[in-house]
């Protein structure tokens, strides 16, 4: 018997990796809900064979999309992944263990930690960098609609007002897997979407751009990604990650600028 779960996975053009994520949560829920943006590839044919429920929405932004698939969802208790993430077989006995003895309703909602996979790796290195996040979670107390309004890429969702956290959430000791790009293409093209969306956020939030921060930002950051966050546990792949990810601090400050200077966001 599944659990009383309700998966959702956000999609657009992902069919080298969306039956992975698929095919690591459906032993584990009874509903699996893809909402598409509009893929040109085989993604909503895989999603259908896998048995999803496979709906269109126009992408409201990052945020939005997720908000607009949570309402789709019929239990009560909900499990998001993205395309490229998946569950560890260790984390899906723990999600079922959870379930099957009736504790989940001890928390509001669960973190999960996922981990870097770099291209061509199936197992995690290690002191590979990861991020938690709540992804497991009961709707009526957490939800994505809870994010503020002028974050349009927020990866948690987020709680209630005057819930704390720290009383409501545990983070879930197995991992998950994070296959942050395929090739150093799709990493190029991923970035530009994402620094779309970033930008957007910039504005939104009324954030003042400077010049100097234009031109230092990506320094700093590609120090904080490489020996901080242990990028450089991949070795090369590891330089070119962190390189890129810099490039693309640049990029949203950048696009937002321009997006300020020449008046072009609009609501």
């Amino acid at each position: 018997m599944k659990n009383a779960i309700s998966a959702f996975i956000i999609s657009k053009n992902a069919e080298k990796v969306i039956a992975e994520a698929i095919i690591s949560v459906q032993n584990i829920v009874d509903e699996i809900i893809v909402v598409d943006s509009g893929s040109t590839d085989n993604t909503l044919e895989i999603a259908q064979s896998l048995g999803c429920r496979v709906l269109y929405n126009q992408w409201p932004g990052y945020v939005g999309q997720k908000i607009f698939a949570e309402k789709l969802c019929k239990h009560q208790w909900i499990l998001n992944i993205d395309t490229d993430e998946s569950l560890s077989l260790d984390l899906q006995n723990e999600i079922d263990y959870i379930f099957k003895s009736s504790l989940q309703n001890k928390f509001k909602g669960y973190r999960i930690k996922f981990t870097i996979l770099m291209p061509g790796e199936e197992k995690t290195r290690f002191g590979a960098p990861s991020n938690s996040f709540i992804r497991l979670y009961n709707k009526s107390y957490i939800s994505f609609k809870n994010t503020n309004s002028s974050n349009t890429t927020h990866d948690s969702a987020v709680l209630i007002e005057k819930m704390h956290e720290k009383d409501n959430v545990l983070l879930l000791l197995s991992e998950a897997y994070h296959k942050s790009f395929l090739n150093i293409s799709g990493l190029v093209n991923k970035m530009n979407f994402y620094t779309d969306e970033a930008a957007i956020n910039l504005v939104m939030q009324k954030k003042k751009i400077s010049i100097f921060r234009i031109f230092t930002e990506s320094f700093i950051f590609f120090f904080k990604y490489f020996f901080i966050r242990r990028y450089f546990v991949f070795g090369v792949y590891g330089a070119i990650y962190s390189y890129v990810f810099a490039f693309s601090r640049f990029m949203r400050l950048a696009k937002a600028y321009e997006l300020q200077k020449l008046n072009l966001y609009k609501k």
